[in-house]
């Protein structure tokens, strides 16, 4: 069974009550309820949703994480969140930042969906999670690290599906054991990336990268058979949540990594849907995307501050044509 407590907002209790899986879902009008130690300090809670507006959240926060280590925290709040604070939110201990029930909707099937396999394993079949100690069965290991540690540093640890000892353990799990992805081409890399903005007010779409990378644009390795557009269009989508309409190319970088040639395509695009709301719920992709100013960027950590280079050539108005670059089938 599922333990979930949603705090603030009875939209969401009822949207996850809703789901028709096995859990017990409290609703508490206040975060603070939450921690003041009534009536819930011998229970085992799975996940705990803190709307914003119910009392101190950022204190119940730290309250959360400190009490219940396990506990899956999603942060909520109607608005959209700015990069500064989801970046606030998840340095003070928040597995998932979103404005979106549907998005709390999927997480907590898919936190379900682990649950129920921790309690029809055996103890023989439970692994400890090389990153937070939990006990975790081997068969939803993967997705337990990329829902949950989508947002912390590289971390070295011995993996329990493989006995090897890695130097980073959650770029190890998504590229070795993840059925999903694929490790990246050896010797030549040709990567994409794309510079989104949103016409109605300017801004940008970025990603916050797992492992605590920093922000950045949308960006990825080609797959082989694949041709940049259809590269680029899926890395939006995967990492932001966000179907995309390339406009133009913006620049063609390269450069040499150890004995491999890198070739880096931007491009400039703007949203299919000016309304949708970027990606919330944590994998090993991302930890979620934000549409923010190039102002704000400079106030947060960048996986790479070359990104706020390509923003300035889109707003200098810098556009190649996209037939600039063509890929031969």
């Amino acid at each position: 069974m599922c333990s979930i407590v949603v705090t603030g907002s009875k939209a969401i209790l009822e949207a996850v009550s809703a789901i028709g899986v096995t859990n017990q879902t409290t609703y508490l009008e206040s975060a603070a309820d939450l921690t003041d130690g009534s009536g819930f300090s011998d229970i085992t809670l799975d996940c705990a949703v803190l709307h914003t507006d119910s009392g101190d959240s950022m204190h119940a926060l730290s309250s959360v994480s400190e009490k219940w280590p396990h506990c899956f925290i999603c942060m909520f709040s109607p608005s959209s969140w700015t990069a500064v604070g989801r970046q606030k939110a998840v340095d003070s201990g928040a597995h998932m930042v979103t404005s979106s029930i549907q998005a709390i909707v999927e997480m907590v099937k898919q936190l379900q969906t682990q649950v129920s396999a921790k309690c029809s394993n055996d103890a023989s079949s439970i692994s400890r999670c090389p990153l937070c100690a939990a006990g975790v069965p081997g068969s939803v290991l993967v997705e337990h690290c990329g829902l949950f540690h989508g947002h912390m540093d590289p971390r070295r640890g011995i993996c329990p599906l493989c006995r090897t000892c890695q130097s980073n353990i959650q770029r190890h799990l998504k590229y070795v054991h993840s059925p999903m992805t694929k490790p990246p081409p050896s010797k030549l890399k040709l990567g994409v990336g794309i510079v989104c903005q949103r016409e109605s007010d300017g801004k940008f779409l970025m990603v916050q990268e797992f492992c605590n990378q920093g922000y950045y644009m949308p960006a990825g390795i080609v797959e082989p058979g694949e041709c940049p557009l259809e590269a680029t269009r899926r890395e939006a989508v995967e990492e932001a949540g966000m179907a995309v309409i390339l406009k133009a190319i913006l620049r063609i970088r390269t450069y040499y990594v150890e004995d491999t040639h890198v070739v880096i395509l931007t491009y400039y695009g703007r949203p299919a849907d000016e309304h949708s709301i970027p990606k919330s719920v944590p994998d090993f992709e991302s930890v979620g995307a934000v549409w923010a100013t190039r102002d704000e960027l400079t106030k947060v950590r960048l996986r790479d501050p070359d990104v706020l280079t390509v923003i300035d050539l889109a707003e200098s108005g810098v556009r190649w044509p996209l037939s600039t670059f063509t890929a031969e089938s």
